[in-house]
């Protein structure tokens, strides 16, 4: 549970490895490793993460879906902290 505290903790948007940026720059990753022809086509057009994955990390993806599907998410997201980037990486898949 920490783990998630971190991702929100102004203090920690800078580090690499913790925080809201070390979030992006993993859902980027996941891209870029998944489908490099995508991932070059957004980088191309100048779509970057930030765009759409800060949205999607720092609500949980509550406002894309209805609540029974966000519940769900939530249950798989505090099981599991690393499912929330790569469940944010398979929607821009």
């Amino acid at each position: 549970m920490s783990r998630c505290r971190n991702s929100f903790l102004r203090s920690l948007d800078t580090d690499k490895n913790l925080g809201i940026g070390a979030l992006m720059r993993r859902v980027d990753d996941i891209v870029r490793s998944s489908d490099p022809e995508l991932w070059q086509r957004l980088a191309d057009q100048s779509v970057v993460p930030e765009y759409y994955s800060f949205r999607w990390l720092t609500t949980l993806c509550a406002r894309e879906f209805e609540l029974p599907g966000v519940l769900r998410l939530w249950d798989s997201v505090l099981a599991d902290h690393e499912f929330l980037t790569a469940f944010c990486a398979a929607m821009v898949l």
